[in-house]
């Protein structure tokens, strides 16, 4: 993931967790974090991230990381473990991260970075989402005829383009479906 994402959706997180109830400067913050990817250099970006705003792990934020390692059949068991843990929001930075958290909880927010929540079913609109999921809206899906167009305009005499796309990431799949025929014209 990115750096800038990362620190924007630490920002979101940190906002959530502080604008609720006044709490004592004493409180030691819970964050799940639930990835399909292996942790890694990934679990150090978020400590960094953390650590830039402030918080060190240990002293007034415990991280509680759940990672697949790509296999996204464990997602839901993965995000069952971070509500068993009690922690006071989840992280995610997909949208099948995201998915398996909603599916887990309806209490505990959730602060994603995702290309379709509406079509993942993870908001009901923007301007107001309901429930327990927030974030930030990367608009991959309304970019995939972008894109087309700008490889037809590199590479004037392509004609067939092929998408490949995992399948078990519904806002992957949402841009593999989306119609951009009319971006090649005649």
């Amino acid at each position: 993931m990115k750096p800038l994402r990362l620190t924007m959706l630490v920002t979101v997180a940190l906002c959530l967790l502080l604008s609720g109830a006044a709490q004592s400067e004493e409180k030691i913050y819970r964050i799940g974090i639930l990835t399909e990817l292996a942790v890694t250099n990934f679990e150090e970006q978020w400590r960094n991230a953390l650590r830039k705003r402030g918080y060190v792990e240990g002293q007034n934020v415990v991280l509680e990381i759940r990672a697949a390692r790509e296999k996204y059949s464990s997602l839901p068991k993965l995000a069952a473990e971070l509500v068993e843990s009690n922690v006071d929001i989840i992280l995610t930075a997909s949208t099948p991260t995201a998915v398996a958290a909603k599916q887990a909880t309806t209490n505990i927010p959730i602060v994603t970075l995702s290309a379709d929540p509406i079509g993942a079913g993870l908001v009901n609109n923007l301007a107001h989402p309901g429930g327990n999921v927030t974030g930030i809206l990367v608009p991959l899906v309304d970019l995939a005829p972008k894109r087309v167009q700008l490889l037809k305009e590199a590479v004037p005499g392509l004609a067939t383009v092929a998408v490949l796309f995992n399948p078990q990431n519904k806002a992957a799949t949402s841009q593999g479906n989306r119609d951009c025929g009319p971006v090649f014209g005649s």
